[in-house]
């Protein structure tokens, strides 16, 4: 939940003792310097930065679209043979707002705090790039961005150095991005790269840009400006070797050390291969507890593993006919991803050990053994504009699946076009699917229509496919107002009209009818307001329903973040051998409390009742009560301890880890984890287990 709320309202808002007065360099374009000597990254400020190109100018994003932004922020740029470096100074009118702690990195860098990010996009694609991005103390978040599906992801991570430090007129953050440690073209007498600094000051919920963005053209990375690097720039072949030893020992298994080890080898600086064997996946990180009954649809997790992050962006589509948790234990896998010139490529084969064939088993995963093979090309032309192509096949106990698929983007302006066919075969049955969208966005006005179907036969065993056999059309229209208060900064209404029959005879399944109002209010809130009014068939049986859902989180201080998913109405009985129409009523709390700078707790509660009438007998429940604290010690050692109760299955789960991560490989974790279960006043028994991982980071 913590990371679809901060992916949430941040792709909302991305589109989605001093020096004297520096010049800003132009904001068309800029050269950075080259440097033989080399600041210290330690978060003070150094006058070697009176050398380096800098960027003084920064304007306000949504909601004051364009105006000057209210705090003075300078971004300094400069690189030697082997670094980028990366640094700004962020005045405050009032130091005492600046809200920064010492967190765990990545998505938890952004929670009700100050930050900075650099977006690059070296091939110019004007679409993708990568982030590095920190808060004042210099605690690092980097991932992916893809401005047509307004998306950051923050699962990507990279071997960087940064510090921060704050002072008595703001603060002051610097970092070193080893060249190896991200793409670009290479062999080229120079480089030429968008880039676009980005910085949030939480007190005033402002988000502001060093390049005036304008509403009227799509996208962020579109309008970032042009930053020239004067040098071939050799990187050489990047080889980074991640050998990992790792122990579990249970009540049932005595401890039993095992050997396994990641690769990753840099053809070039734009194309890399990655190897991996016995990968460990399924101790440190443990899939949070969802509401998992009375769902018509399988659940969605996400994926956490590095083998399957690297250039994740490349096999994301339209449709999601490659979702990676389909590889549920991988024995080994072997990756090649790269960009040619206007052409990108990405080939994934794998063994699974577990896997599985319903979608439904993703969480548990499946007991057969399959060999599983993904490639995927991109051709790409005017600008973010391409054509695409995908293949799968997965092979097991007997049976094949291929998926073929092909699909195309195309921009003009704030008008975007997206398109994809697919085909399956598998066994004695094919099927195939389309979906095309047709969407504007504009500082007021966002219009969207679609088109979709998916024919009964159409089976994508490595996607993420979890309905078939219908005909879907939508078209949602919203309109952006500013009024630019200190209680309310934006607000949306929309409307939304959608409809699926049924694929061969046309026969309504679904239609709905949504009035949504959105926006941003005072401290940094947001809200979401949602009232459904439509029709349902499920088993031959059709229901008539409406609901009501609500967002809304707000930063109350610099040390706690709330935010809230509630929903209320009719619903359907999935359970039941014959469907009838309830009531249902849930609710979800996320909060975050900092303590001390260095403690943190992450609280979440989600609930699910189910009555057979408004105000009658409770047929079905589920509380999921979940409590993480971490106690950072220092930037390298922390302890996390998370415990979770489910009272639908009777789930006490604990788990305590102590880690120590010098950087995203270099790591030593001890954990001890217990579970208890509890069903139906039936005791399944308990689950005590120790475990620990080492793994080494060796680049050459």
């Amino acid at each position: 939940m913590l990371r679809m709320i901060v992916v949430f309202f941040l792709c909302c808002f991305l589109l989605g003792t001093g020096w004297a007065e520096e010049s800003d360099t132009s904001q068309d374009n800029f050269k950075i310097p080259f440097i033989t000597s080399a600041p210290k990254i330690d978060g003070k400020v150094d006058g070697i930065y009176e050398s380096f190109a800098k960027k003084g100018n920064f304007f306000q994003l949504e909601t004051g679209w364009g105006k000057p932004a209210t705090e003075k922020t300078i971004a300094y740029f400069a690189h030697d043979d082997k670094n980028l470096y990366f640094a700004v100074k962020c005045f405050s009118s009032e130091p005492a707002t600046i809200r920064s702690t010492l967190v765990n990195r990545d998505a938890n860098v952004v929670v009700n705090s100050d930050w900075v990010v650099l977006f690059i996009d070296a091939f110019k694609t004007r679409r993708c790039g990568v982030f590095f991005g920190f808060n004042p103390f210099g605690i690092q978040m980097d991932g992916n961005r893809d401005d047509e599906m307004y998306a950051l992801e923050f699962t990507w991570d990279a071997f960087w150095f940064s510090r921060g430090k704050i002072y008595d007129w703001g603060y002051f953050v610097e970092c070193r991005i080893p060249f190896k440690s991200f793409r670009f073209p290479h062999d080229r007498d120079t480089q030429d790269w968008n880039v676009i600094v980005a910085r949030f000051i939480a007190s005033k919920g402002e988000m502001c840009t060093s390049a005036k963005v304008e509403p009227k053209i799509r996208g962020l990375l579109s309008q970032a400006e042009s930053m020239k690097i004067g040098k071939v720039l050799k990187p050489g072949k990047n080889i980074e070797i991640i050998p990992a030893l790792t122990g579990l020992k249970n009540e049932n298994q005595s401890l039993k050390p095992e050997f396994g080890m990641s690769a990753k080898y840099g053809l070039s600086s734009d194309a890399t291969l990655d190897l991996t064997y016995n990968p460990d996946y399924s101790h440190i990180e443990a899939d949070k507890g969802q509401i998992d009954i009375n769902q018509r649809y399988a659940l969605y997790y996400d994926e956490k593993r590095p083998f399957f992050l690297e250039s994740k962006d490349i096999f994301e589509m339209p449709m999601n006919l490659f979702y990676s948790r389909r590889i549920s234990n991988p024995q080994w896998g072997a990756k090649f991803t790269g960009r040619f010139g206007s052409s990108s490529l990405g080939l994934i084969t794998a063994r699974d050990t577990a896997s599985f064939e319903d979608l439904n088993d993703i969480g548990s995963g499946g007991e057969d053994s399959a060999l599983v093979n993904a490639f995927r090309y991109k051709y790409k032309f005017k600008d973010s504009n391409h054509l695409g192509f995908f293949v799968s096949h997965k092979s097991w106990q007997g049976k094949k699946n291929l998926v073929v698929a092909g699909d195309t983007f195309w921009r003009w302006g704030n008008l975007a076009f997206n398109f994809q066919g697919a085909y399956s075969d598998m066994e004695d049955k094919s099927g195939n699917a389309v979906q095309a969208t047709l969407g504007y966005n504009g500082k007021h006005l966002d219009l969207q229509s679609g088109y979709s179907h998916f024919s009964p036969d159409f089976d994508s065993q490595l996607g993420f496919i979890d309905r078939i056999d219908y005909r879907s059309y939508w078209l949602t229209a919203g309109y952006n107002f500013y009024p630019q208060k200190s209680y309310l900064r934006r607000v949306k209404p929309e409307i939304r009209f959608a409809k699926k029959d049924d694929y061969n005879d046309g026969i309504l399944m679904d239609r709905e009818l949504e009035l949504r109002l959105s926006g941003q209010a005072f401290k940094d809130s947001n809200f979401d307001i949602r009232y459904n009014k439509g029709y349902e068939k499920f088993k031959g049986i059709g229901f008539n329903k409406k609901d009501f859902t609500f967002i809304y989180s707000i930063n109350l201080n610099r040390n706690l973040m709330i935010a809230l998913i509630g929903g209320i109405g009719d619903s359907i009985n999935y359970f039941s051998e014959t469907p009838y129409l309830g009531y249902s009523y849930s609710l979800s709390v996320h909060s975050n409390l900092h303590l001390f700078k260095r403690v943190s707790f992450t609280f979440d509660y989600t609930n699910y009742y189910f009555l057979d009438e408004p105000g009658g007998n409770v047929e079905l429940k589920e509380n999921v009560f979940r409590l993480k604290n971490t106690v950072l010690f220092s930037r390298e050692i922390s302890s996390r301890l998370i415990y979770e109760y489910n009272d639908y299955y009777g789930r006490n789960f604990l788990s305590l880890l102590l880690s120590y991560q010098l950087n995203p490989a270099t790591v030593f974790y001890l954990g001890l984890s217990s579970e208890k279960i509890k069903y139906n006043s039936a005791y399944l028994g308990e689950n005590f287990s120790l475990f620990f991982k080492f793994s080494y980071f060796f680049r050459l």
